[in-house]
């Protein structure tokens, strides 16, 4: 479990703490943040301090909890929002490379028609030809 920098104390604990003395006070507020800090529990011998204590420790528990279930949706949203920049992208790289191909294919088209076109004309002339040089044999 990774711990947050911060915890919570709650206004509506204050009765507790202003019911006790400011040395008792003061080793409760050392407890929780022994805990806070370092997840170490520390028997005082007092049972009011420890009692206190054990209170303010289980908030601070039920936060890092919390802390941990939203760091992990937070997580799982990014990865979600990863995949679907990735899928994007390769879906317009797919949708550009089909556009380019049609393109390509337009051109290829295109170039295949003037090669038709050049081939018909020089058929066409050399046809010509031929039947010139034809007419010319049978005129001799």
């Amino acid at each position: 479990m990774k711990k947050p920098k911060l915890f919570y104390l709650h206004n509506d604990n204050y009765r507790l703490i202003e019911r006790l003395s400011d040395e008792q006070a003061g080793k409760v507020f050392k407890t929780i943040y022994r805990y806070a800090s370092r997840d170490e529990k520390e028997d005082t011998g007092d049972i009011l301090i420890d009692t206190v204590a054990d209170m303010f420790t289980m908030v601070i528990s039920r936060q890092y909890e919390e802390y941990d279930k939203k760091c992990e949706k937070m997580r799982a949203n990014a990865l979600k929002r990863y995949n679907k920049k990735a899928q994007s992208a390769s879906v317009c790289k797919s949708r550009e490379d089909k556009d380019n191909n049609k393109d390509k294919d337009k051109y290829k088209d295109k170039d295949e028609d003037e090669d038709k076109d050049k081939d018909k004309e020089k058929n066409k002339k050399e046809k010509e030809k031929e039947d010139k040089e034809k007419k010319e044999r049978e005129e001799k």
